[in-house]
Formats: C-alpha cells, sequence, structure tokens
C-alpha cells in the first residue's frame, strides 16, 4: 500500500488530533520571521524643509478629517437602516448634531492637544479677557 506523501501531509494539517501542532508552529514561524522583519530598522536619514513639514500635516490633518466625515455619515446609514422608515430623519438629525458637537469640542480641545495653540490665538483670546487654561487646556 502506498500513501502519497503530499495527502499524508494533507491529511496531518486538516487532522486536528494528529496535525494540530503543524498549524501552531507555520502560525508561529510566521510570527517570528514577522517579528524580525518588522524590528530591524533603517538608518536613512531625511531631512525635510519646515514648508513641507506643514503641507505633509496638513495634508494629513485634511485626509484624516474627510475620513472621519464619511464614518460619521456610513454610521447614520447603518442607524437609519435598523429603524422604521418615519425616525430616519430624528437619526439623521441627531448624527448631525453629534459630528457638530464633536467638531467643536476638537476645535476647543483636540486640536491644541495635536499641534499646539498659535501664538496669534493666545494673543487674541487674552485681548478678549477669555481664559485660555480653560478653552484650550494649556
Amino acid at each position: 500500500m502506498h500513501i502519497n506523501h503530499a495527502s499524508k501531509l494533507q491529511n496531518l494539517i486538516s487532522n486536528p488530533k494528529k496535525g494540530g501542532n503543524m498549524k501552531k508552529l507555520t502560525f508561529i514561524f510566521l510570527g517570528c520571521i514577522s517579528a524580525i522583519f518588522i524590528s530591524t530598522q533603517s538608518f536613512a536619514e531625511t531631512t525635510m524643509s519646515q514648508e513641507g513639514q506643514y503641507i505633509f500635516n496638513s495634508l494629513g490633518f485634511y485626509l484624516g478629517g474627510v475620513l472621519v466625515a464619511f464614518m460619521a455619515a456610513g454610521f447614520c446609514m447603518l442607524e437609519s437602516g435598523l429603524v422604521t422608515t418615519k425616525s430616519v430623519s430624528t437619526i439623521a438629525a441627531k448624527n448631525i448634531g453629534k459630528f457638530a458637537i464633536c467638531s467643536l469640542v476638537f476645535f476647543l480641545v483636540g486640536y491644541n492637544l495635536a499641534y499646539g495653540v498659535p501664538e496669534e490665538i493666545e494673543d487674541w483670546l487674552i485681548t478678549l479677557n477669555l481664559p485660555t487654561s480653560l478653552v484650550f487646556l494649556t
């Protein structure tokens, strides 16, 4: 009786009692190889001008905002599909309100945490006699 080696290997992999360890060893091996490739660092030095840094920071900020806006629209569609037809406008208004409130909170708190308060805005708030520590959490 002759058993093909490929079918024997397939039998070991597919049978959890006999070959279950083979899957575990494969995942461990692939995990170790991935960790080695991820942990190696390249030491290429790159420099970028202040203008280039500003451009890429602004681009990343804009793309992140667009993704969040589409995410909010997607959740609005998801929630609208889970309610009755007459409740869709209420759900849409609730989601628009939540997006507006979150945008204002980000403007007042999150932007400072991410980028810091520019001196022009801080001077403007001082001239209005607003406490900058309360508005921007500085």
